[in-house]
């Protein structure tokens, strides 16, 4: 339920009342996969929750968007790994 809140105040441009929510979220039920979306939905704007969500839930669907986003950020041209 407080996932479907939060989403609905994202989408009503009430950006403080979702991120209270999702915080909600966190603090009440940090082990569920509801706080995956949390730690992904504020990590938009604290990029440091992103890397826990990685931590945290390595399998969630969230969290594989995390990676790639990251991964995208990474120049075509980077021979570091090769």
């Amino acid at each position: 339920m407080l996932v479907l809140q939060a989403q609905a105040h994202s989408l009503a441009g009430e950006k403080a009342r979702a991120q209270e929510r999702w915080q909600q979220i966190l603090t009440d039920y940090p082990q569920d996969p509801a706080a995956a979306e949390a730690l992904f939905a504020l990590g938009e704007e604290q990029p440091q929750l992103w890397q826990q969500a990685i931590a945290t839930f390595p399998a969630h669907p969230r969290t594989v968007e995390i990676a790639l986003r990251q991964l995208q950020k990474i120049p075509n041209n980077c021979h570091c790994c090769a």
